[in-house]
């Protein structure tokens, strides 16, 4: 009897052990990441940041925590510990990878920037980054350096057709007309006469002051597309710069015609006033 009885209790304490939650770092990390892997975040979070009391700086406990966070859309909380774990554990790929992510969901362009540093150190070309660096730099207000990675990237990656209108916008205002005017040429000289390439250079023209020259391009385009709100009003623009009482007078109607379109985000009324201001000039 006395030796069943231990037998008993015996079992029962061994099956009580198994059922036991999980106090060691070791064991609570293992929970942490199985609960991770399993997509139940929260439960993660709960074993991994009590296994963070007991070993703050462990790298595996930081870059699970946040991550945790992070899929769960909790971003502050997720950068708090994937930036305690990128000052620990320099340059390590994973955590730059994820606090990236972070980083750009809280629009913190500087830690991104870091982040891509250390991508590029760990092994990534550095001309994988260059977009993603000119976008960092004009949302950092930094058009010179918006400059230098865009030009470098459509040099790196000449067939991304999408980028040479940004990159012809940015050369004009810290570079020059003729660095503009070049990659345009490149652009339609590798994909075609594209509509937006020719209005491109039409603006390009205008802001040279060659507005006759502006104005046949955008003519021509106009014929092809009367509904385009965007030529009609490069258009006019270039119209109103030549003193000739007859475009100015065709100035003003393109401008009250695109002028319930686009009086949200431009400021046409001040430009039609200018407009009758010179007819009324050149009438006398």
């Amino acid at each position: 009897m006395t030796r069943a009885f231990l037998i008993v209790v015996l079992t029962l304490a061994v099956l009580a052990g198994c059922g036991s939650e999980p106090t060691s770092v070791e064991e609570l990390k293992k929970a942490g990441i199985d609960a991770f892997v399993q997509g139940d975040y929260a439960t993660a979070r709960t074993y991994l940041q009590r296994a963070l009391h007991k070993a703050p700086s462990d790298r595996d406990l930081l870059y699970f925590t946040g991550s945790a966070f992070k899929r769960d859309y909790q971003y502050d909380s997720a950068l708090v510990y994937l930036n305690r774990a990128a000052v620990l554990h320099k340059g390590d790929r994973d955590v730059a990878k994820q606090r990236l992510d972070v980083a750009m969901a809280l629009e913190q362009w500087e830690i991104a920037q870091s982040c891509i540093r250390t991508l590029i150190d760990t092994g990534d070309p550095p001309e994988k980054h260059y977009l993603l660096q000119s976008e960092l730099w004009r949302n950092r207000d930094w058009p010179i350096n918006q400059y230098v990675y865009l030009q470098r990237h459509l040099d790196s990656h000449p067939n991304d057709s999408l980028n040479y209108l940004e990159f012809a916008n940015v050369a004009v205002a810290v570079d020059s007309l003729a660095v503009a005017q070049r990659y345009l040429d490149t652009a339609i000289a590798r994909f075609g006469d594209v509509p937006i390439y020719r209005a491109a250079k039409a603006v390009l023209y205008g802001a040279a002051g060659e507005f006759g020259r502006a104005e046949r391009i955008l003519r021509d385009l106009l014929k092809k597309d009367t509904a385009s709100v965007d030529i009609k009003l490069n258009l006019a623009n270039m119209l109103a710069e030549q003193r000739n009482l007859g475009k100015q007078w065709e100035a003003l109607a393109l401008y009250e015609s695109v002028k319930p379109i686009v009086s949200a985000r431009y400021p046409i009324d001040s430009l039609i006033t200018l407009t009758r201001t010179r007819i009324d000039s050149l009438s006398n």
